[in-house]
């Protein structure tokens, strides 16, 4: 019987897919020529964009432009006199997305206006699903993994990643913007009370349908949110548990057409109305329901495309856009898609646990030669919040890698603050691992977020670091990531071999960037062996053991 049913509800979809397929698009693109007498001025930004938005802009001596504006009413009401319907309207695009509700009712009329550019279907309108009441998980006790990320441990530690929160910098100040398909029980799941606790879980926006209200239709971008902002010490931590959320909805469950790169575009530019500083977005798009609308290999040149030309946009305005490369990688496109062929954006894929290529993750290069994806962390077993009890999934996808990094890249610029978007962005991608010799399978390879933090910091040098030690090693200098007492102006210092042999001994009166202490002017090279090395700071006291192995 069960059976049964399954396959009547697989012929109905169908049905209605062929349906729909035969039906005309009753969704359009209608761009315009310019946006002359607007009622908005750039001299007056805090009519059309947040003080949050203008001060990022201040902050990188990013101008605001006619680009800014809200697309001109005038035109938009002679559209709607025409019987049709705007759904909504991208500025920095300058078009409008509208929805034709009769059949008999024609394009003919909105071409022929004078300050139409060009007009193009993108899809179907679909109404929004029923609203389910959030299930609350009662709490109970669960087993801790070992330590505070719990099952997530393997993801961040891959990136050194857990070294910034271990300084303190866990994405505080820094607000980020997940767009996705639907963030299913996410304003009850309890991987999120800390966010709600701070009201740092930010209102939520339904691009698809017009509404405030993203927590229905899809479980995906609950578990993608969960590896940036879960927090639940022992069980599962996320990369910036510190951070600030919007969750907003752009996909549309059940189809899959160019509708929904338009959108993403709306989705980008309300985050950045609000002045949100990351975007994670774990979506991409080659093929369609409408095969004669599909994108094409060799355009993907990160301009050709309208999704690919906001991201860059977006990025020019000071947001650091992050895009899963794509699970294309064992099928028949195994290529990025759009955004993901973006220039400006960092394009993520995926590794697994031992940092191998997943085989599911998409690949460059762009059409125009350049190395995608950027990065690659782990996406392969990565671990996801479940939405319904206190326990951890592994799943697969750039879907995972791509927040993975986004939060971190999100606790880097917290050190950070008065950095660009695009020094981030640069510093984390010197920071990987194949950095000298990027291919196009990882790109420059797997971050090291504390190579990142040095050149930040303004250490120019190559390191290796040992996770267990907190100790990087460079050159004849070792730097400690030491939690030194405030109240006190040094810090004594003593290292010491397996022998218990003093190598070297003294006072630090210096503390390099945000937090390190270091030991300098090593007189003797270290040779590979076991170490002990003690510090005392004020009241704190603290005996590292590490290996040097090479």
């Amino acid at each position: 019987m069960i059976r049964l049913s399954t396959i009547l509800i697989i012929l109905l979809f169908t049905i209605h897919s062929d349906a729909q397929r035969k039906k005309k698009p009753d969704m359009h693109v209608i761009e315009f020529v310019d946006k002359q007498h607007s009622a908005y001025s750039i001299y007056r930004p805090w009519e059309f964009l947040s003080p949050r938005a203008i001060q990022r802009r201040k902050r990188n001596g990013i101008p605001i432009t006619t680009s800014d504006l809200p697309v001109n009413d005038n035109y938009l009401d002679k559209i709607r006199n025409t019987g049709a319907r705007i759904h909504s309207t991208s500025k920095w695009l300058n078009s409008a997305l509208i929805i034709i509700d009769k059949e008999r009712l024609s394009l003919d009329e909105i071409k022929k206006m004078e300050f139409v550019k060009s007009t193009f279907p993108v899809g179907y309108y679909r109404k929004a699903p029923k609203r389910k009441e959030p299930q609350r998980v009662l709490p109970k006790a669960y087993d801790p993994y070992g330590d505070r990320y719990g099952f997530a441990g393997p993801q961040i530690r891959m990136t050194i990643g857990h070294i910034l929160h271990w300084l303190g910098y866990e994405g505080q100040g820094k607000q980020v913007a997940v767009l996705d398909g639907g963030f299913t029980q996410a304003d009850v799941m309890p991987f999120f009370d800390s966010l709600k606790i701070h009201n740092r879980l930010l209102p939520s926006k339904d691009i698809v349908h017009s509404d405030n209200y993203a927590y229905e239709s899809s479980s995906h971008g609950s578990q993608v949110l969960s590896t940036m902002a879960a927090n639940l010490p022992g069980l599962m931590v996320g990369t910036a548990p510190s951070a600030e959320y919007i969750c907003i909805k752009t996909e549309e469950i059940g189809a899959e057409n160019p509708v929904e790169e338009e959108y993403w575009i709306r989705g980008l530019e309300h985050a950045d109305s609000l002045g949100i500083d990351v975007v994670n977005s774990s979506l991409g798009y080659t093929t369609f329901d409408l095969k004669d609308l599909n994108h094409i290999k060799e355009k993907l040149d990160g301009i050709s495309y309208r999704a690919s030309q906001a991201a860059n946009i977006a990025a020019e305005k000071g947001i650091l856009v992050v895009n899963s490369a794509g699970n294309e990688g064992n099928g028949s496109w195994k290529k990025i898609g759009v955004p993901a062929d973006a220039e400006l954006i960092l394009t993520v894929g995926a590794v697994n646990i031992n940092g191998d290529k997943a085989g599911f993750s998409s690949f460059g290069p762009t059409a125009d030669g350049r190395i995608k994806p950027e990065v690659s962390v782990m996406g392969e077993r990565a671990a996801v919040a479940d939405l319904h009890d206190y326990q951890v999934n592994g799943s697969n996808g750039t879907s995972f890698s791509s927040p993975i990094l986004a939060g971190l890249a999100t606790s880097l610029w917290s050190a950070f603050p008065e950095r660009s978007n695009m020094e981030i962005r640069d510093a984390i991608i010197r920071s990987s691992h194949q950095a000298a010799l990027p291919d196009t399978l990882l790109g420059y390879g797997i971050p090291d977020m504390t190579k990142a933090f040095a050149f930040l910091s303004g250490i120019e040098t190559h390191h290796r670091f040992d996770p267990g030690s907190r100790i990087l090693i460079l050159d004849n200098n070792l730097q400690v990531f030491f939690p030194r007492d405030t109240n006190a102006e040094t810090a004594f210092y003593r290292l010491h071999d397996a022998f218990g042999r003093t190598i070297t001994e003294g006072t630090q009166y210096q503390y390099l960037p945000l937090g390190y202490l270091e030991v300098p002017d090593l007189q003797i090279s270290l040779t590979p062996g076991v170490y002990s090395l003690l510090i005392q700071s004020g009241q704190i006291s603290m005996r590292i053991h590490f290996v040097k192995t090479e």
